[in-house]
């Protein structure tokens, strides 16, 4: 991984002027914990990956996420 490549090992939270918040989203690999930027897409995954919505967003709320490494 790159420095500063997730929010967590100093990527910035913002994007187009907006401070970006932690949700769940989905790739063709899982779903992920990471940010969203409504004007230039998928920002940063924060998170391994989950097998399902509920597992991820269970985690998130929980503030029990498997962040990456």
């Amino acid at each position: 991984m790159l420095p500063g490549e997730t929010i967590r090992n100093g990527a910035s939270d913002e994007c187009c002027g907006k401070k970006l918040e932690l949700q769940v989203l989905h790739s063709a690999a899982g779903y992920y914990i990471g940010t969203y930027c409504p004007q230039c897409g998928p920002y940063s995954r924060e998170s391994d990956y989950y097998s399902t919505f509920a597992e991820a967003q269970l985690a998130l709320d929980n503030d029990n996420v498997k962040w990456r490494n």
